[in-house]
């Protein structure tokens, strides 16, 4: 099994990883980007980079308030969170008037905190017969699995239209 994919059965550290991955394969695209760029829209009608980012940092502090729950025998109602383009306009009204910076920073935090919280909590809090609750899989690598393609895409784009800089070549590359 690779562990770049969030997969349904995993080890915690599977998902760890595949979290982290994935959390890399969203972020790379945009290194380089002007920030004016991350406020555009990525494609017509559709969110801004910051605009998403917005968005995981609420998805991932919901993640934490679960994983607080189980860590004290609790579980967590994800009822009211079912249809997610309401709560997503919800997080981009919220962190609008920061600047992408800062929210990129709230992100990378949410993110590096959400990653601790899961290496803490006791398998017995943790597990549902043995296995990582599948919301956790889901909520975790999946989400930002999910937007990969269209952050690559948009960066590509940007950078074919001259507006951005190719990314710098990664130490010892050819």
């Amino acid at each position: 099994m690779g562990v770049t994919m969030a997969e349904p059965h995993m080890t915690r550290e599977e998902l760890i990883v595949a979290a982290e991955i994935a959390f890399e394969r969203l972020m790379t695209p945009t290194r380089g980007l002007p920030p004016e760029l991350m406020e555009e829209s990525m494609a017509e009608g559709e969110w801004s980079f910051k605009d998403l980012a917005a968005q995981l940092v609420f998805w991932d502090g919901l993640v934490l308030r679960a994983l607080e729950d189980l860590n004290y025998g609790r579980q967590f109602d994800w009822s009211p969170y079912r249809i997610e383009n309401g709560w997503n306009a919800q997080a981009v009204e919220r962190l609008q008037p920061q600047n992408v910076k800062r929210v990129l920073t709230e992100m990378r935090l949410t993110h590096s905190t959400l990653t601790e919280a899961l290496r803490r909590i006791p398998d017995e809090n943790l597990l549902m017969d043995d296995q990582l609750p599948p919301w956790l899989i889901e909520n975790l690598a999946g989400r930002y699995e999910r937007y990969i393609p269209q952050v690559e895409n948009w960066a590509k784009r940007m950078r074919q239209e001259g507006r951005a800089l190719p990314p710098l070549p990664i130490l010892g590359g050819k």
